[in-house]
């Protein structure tokens, strides 16, 4: 749905599959090999792209527990 809706580029999607293969494979036991770092790095780059995040100056959502403006 993020790619049809145009949220996310084709390569950002490539790579999330690639990055949720992995993680299934980990989860289930069938990797037999180390996992790449450079592919923790670019799916963490992602989620920060994707959540709009560069945590100086986040704030949180606001919420009844957490009045706007909140810092993260």
């Amino acid at each position: 749905m993020l790619l049809t809706e145009g949220i996310i580029e084709d390569d950002d999607y490539v790579l999330l599959r690639r990055g949720l293969a992995t993680r299934n494979a980990v989860a289930h036991g069938f990797l037999n090999q180390s996992v790449d770092a450079a592919l923790f790095e670019e799916i963490r780059g992602a989620a920060e792209a994707l959540l709009g995040t560069s945590r100086k100056g986040a704030v949180s959502t606001p919420s009844p527990s957490n009045p706007p403006g909140t810092p993260v």
